[in-house]
């Protein structure tokens, strides 16, 4: 199988499970982007924003979110020249253009500040077990590798019935809370669905909810976590006892039920009865709520694939240090040796 295009930079990728499959078509008239030759007049047209010094005002507007960003932007030609002029913004939007997409088709823009998903960008390493990450989870806002995005309970999200039932929640408050929108797929990444034949559970259209934000509303309306879990667990036992009533009720008329052509005698031949939201969300939950994110160097200001050396690790390296890019492999071993029982040895 040919390389997915991209695939070291970590852009738009159509063989990738996650939101870098269903990115939108590129606009060329993004409202961040100066039209090339425009001279930045920051001082100008900016309201009470114009007294303060150059840095402090990058500083004030790089801790908001993309959603504010945008409609500051939109305000007048002197806004948008400030907010065109941030740093990590400019960052941002030449090392990870398809990231910033995917945020944008996805809705939530509200959800990132800029400030933090540029952290994430100078950042290598995974926020859980510290190998390359290669994913930015959107809702959460933290770098993952792909074992931790895929076996993490943690980081797969909750759909609106499932966080209501799991977290003992009104329906119309989960409704009611920001969530992010799965898109549809690229016309590329669904001729590439098509043709490989995925068996991944097409999630577009779905409304999706990080599971910390859930337990935080639900811990303000019950008063504790362990109030959350017993109320939880109240509710479950409800749905159970109803549904063995239910069952038993079925049994005894001589019914049964056919599931995928076999004769079942549990909830999995209810697929819409509520118990079902009481388990726990499938995989295609965490791909549909995460993005293919480069790393940013800082040192060298480039930005590609991380990939974490062990020999150097193991040496005593920084950790830092101890992160190169795929597409410069070749140059690692050179500079530092090749690796030979899991140590760099250089050849004179």
């Amino acid at each position: 199988m040919a390389t997915p295009p991209d695939f070291y930079g970590l852009g738009e990728n159509p063989f990738d499970h996650s939101l870098s499959s269903r990115l939108p078509a590129s606009s060329g008239n993004a409202i961040f982007n100066l039209a090339n030759g425009a001279a930045l007049s920051l001082h100008r047209d900016v309201g009470t924003l114009g007294a303060l010094p150059f840095e402090i005002m990058h500083i004030i507007l790089q801790q908001l979110d993309f959603s504010t960003l945008a409609r500051l932007a939109s305000v007048n030609k002197g806004m948008k020249n400030v907010i065109a002029s941030l740093p990590k913004l400019c960052t941002l939007l030449n090392c990870a253009p398809d990231a910033m997409r995917a945020i944008s088709a996805s809705k939530v823009g509200g959800l990132i500040t800029c400030a933090d998903m540029y952290e994430k960008l100078c950042q290598p390493s995974c926020d859980e077990c510290g190998a390359s990450g290669t994913h930015f989870h959107l809702l959460a806002c933290c770098r993952l590798c792909h074992g931790c995005l895929t076996v993490n309970l943690r980081y797969r999200a909750l759909r609106p019935l499932q966080a209501a039932e799991q977290y003992a929640l009104p329906r119309g408050l989960v409704f009611g809370l920001p969530a992010l929108v799965v898109p549809k797929y690229s016309e590329l990444g669904r001729s590439v669905r098509r043709k490989r034949r995925e068996k991944q559970v097409n999630t577009t259209g779905w409304r999706l909810f990080d599971q910390q934000e859930i337990m935080r509303q639900s811990v303000l309306i019950h008063g504790s976590v362990g109030a959350v879990e017993k109320a939880a667990s109240k509710r479950f036992s409800d749905l159970f006892e109803k549904f063995r009533l239910k069952l038993s009720r079925n049994r005894r008329a001589g019914m049964t039920y056919r599931h995928h052509r076999v004769v079942v005698h549990d909830y999995a031949a209810f697929p819409r009865h509520p118990i079902k939201h009481h388990t726990p969300p499938g995989v295609e939950s965490a791909y549909s709520v995460s993005t293919l994110l480069p790393w940013f160097d800082l040192s060298t200001k480039d930005f590609g694939h991380p990939v974490l050396c062990n020999a150097c690790q193991r040496s005593g390296m920084p950790l830092r240090q101890c992160y190169y890019f795929a597409s410069a492999a070749e140059q690692h071993i050179e500079r530092f040796g090749k690796i030979t029982d899991g140590f760099h040895v250089k050849t004179t």
